[in-house]
């Protein structure tokens, strides 16, 4: 039986890696498709998003199906590209080992937490998509799209009918509900301070995550994001940083995944 769960977490976390190459891909041709110059030379958008061969970023060359292969086809072409031989981004081999990793480990984690798990692993695949699609958009133009948002909040719903079932159905609704209005306070305040998105997003977030690590999401988000404010910015004056944006979506997102593989 162990035999079989280790090959079932290998293979969820190739599935996470598999997912996560597709989402980079995804979220390139959409930022193209939609807030590039190029979206007004692309007619027909979503055929372009959702058609066609991966490409050499250098050459723009068809790559070929074996280096394809999420994590394997990064060592198997060596670290570069077989047509022009111009060295490959190291971001995509680190991404895909993260993504398997972490499915490996979500697997673990879900065996134990969950009658069903393995429909729970699926949930989750998909909620890693959209996180990393977040997590990239916000990170570039400082949005995220509401699409997503409304996307992870059916699936949030979703998993509490099939999935979690949970007893306490009213601490889960009721702190989405209570961040909700304390931050749509906040903004009102402080308006230049933080987006409508992020309002709308972390109480989809807390509801997706279940009862009690929605307490902690914001939390763990902003320790993050200092972490990440101070190690940008270390070399710049406070009073001139101080005035930067910080695209919170991204951490939120990281805050979301960390949390969700602790019990």
């Amino acid at each position: 039986m162990d035999v079989i769960n280790g090959l079932l977490s290998f293979y969820y976390g190739f599935i996470f890696a598999s997912v996560i190459s597709f989402a980079r891909l995804f979220t390139n041709r959409c930022q193209l498709a939609f807030y590039e110059k190029s979206r007004k030379k692309i007619i027909h958008k979503w055929k372009f998003i959702l058609s066609g061969r991966s490409r050499c970023d250098h050459c723009s060359e068809i790559i070929p199906v074996l280096y394809l292969v999420p994590v394997f086809g990064y060592l198997f072409a060596l670290g570069k590209c077989t047509n022009c031989h111009n060295k490959i981004s190291l971001i995509y081999f680190l991404e895909e080992s993260m993504a398997f990793v972490y499915g490996s480990a979500y697997f673990i984690f879900a065996r134990f937490q969950y009658l069903h798990y393995h429909i729970s692993v699926w949930f989750m695949i998909l909620y890693f998509f959209l996180c990393y699609f977040i997590s990239r958009m916000d990170y570039r133009y400082f949005l995220i799209p509401t699409g997503a948002i409304v996307s992870i909040l059916f699936l949030a719903v979703l998993e509490l009918v099939f999935v979690i079932k949970p007893d306490h159905l009213l601490l889960i609704s009721v702190i989405p509900l209570t961040w909700f209005c304390f931050l749509y306070l906040l903004g009102y305040a402080f308006p230049e301070k933080l987006g409508m998105a992020d309002i709308h997003f972390i109480p989809v977030l807390c509801l997706a995550i279940h009862f009690p690590h929605s307490l902690y999401l914001p939390a763990v988000a902003s320790f993050i994001a200092i972490i990440y404010f101070f190690l940008r910015y270390r070399h710049e004056k406070w009073k001139d940083s101080r005035h930067n944006k910080i695209p919170f979506g991204v951490f939120l997102s990281l805050a979301f995944l960390l949390l969700k593989i602790i019990p």
